[in-house]
């Protein structure tokens, strides 16, 4: 349970552009693997990737279902948001991440979209 509020925060902060709270939220060495970007390893990274490089303007994740193992898990859910180009994103994803310290340390996403 502590996993799954711990990534609801982490979405909460990211909708709101509270990008200073995932600082909080995600380990220091936080790694994020993301479709059609490189690696984004450290915290410094990662905000910087939301801050400046995100093409979403703005949006809210909803969580449909997550599974827990202790130091790992994986959510399912849909974005609903609009791209700094003013165009519609409405897409569902997947995502896997690994727990250390308390904090999110390791976080994948896949998107479900056609790619081939």
């Amino acid at each position: 349970m502590a996993n799954e509020k711990l990534v609801r925060k982490m979405f909460s902060a990211i909708d709101a552009c509270r990008f200073e709270e995932l600082e909080e939220l995600m380990h220091p060495e936080a790694v994020y693997e993301r479709p059609g970007y490189q690696t984004f390893a450290g915290i410094g990274q990662i905000v910087d990737f939301y801050r400046n490089q995100r093409v979403i303007r703005d949006g809210c994740h909803a969580i449909l279902d997550f599974v827990d193992d202790a130091g790992s898990a994986m959510s399912c859910g849909h974005f609903l948001g609009r791209k700094r180009d003013d165009s519609a994103v409405d897409i569902h994803y997947a995502e896997i991440y690994r727990f250390r310290d308390g904090r999110i340390a390791y976080r994948r996403s896949y998107f479900y979209t056609p790619a081939v």
